[in-house]
């Protein structure tokens, strides 16, 4: 895959979109950083919309519920 490395991109890009594997986990299958944006870059030029993992309020208070007992 070292030869071709849109192959190994869009297999990347796949396995996020999927939910497959993290942004981290990703960026490194497709032999990119996240820090210099490149895979970021990827997804947004594919429509592909990152989940920052925020919690929608009610979920939220669950949650810290929940950790709180």
């Amino acid at each position: 895959m070292r030869r071709r490395p849109q192959l190994r991109t869009s297999l990347a890009v796949e396995t996020y979109r999927a939910g497959d594997g993290s942004l981290n986990r990703a960026a490194e299958l497709a032999g990119t950083s996240t820090e210099a944006k490149e895979f970021k870059t990827e997804l947004a030029d594919r429509g592909i919309e990152r989940d920052a993992g925020f919690l929608e309020t009610d979920d939220r208070e669950s949650t810290l519920d929940g950790f709180c007992g």
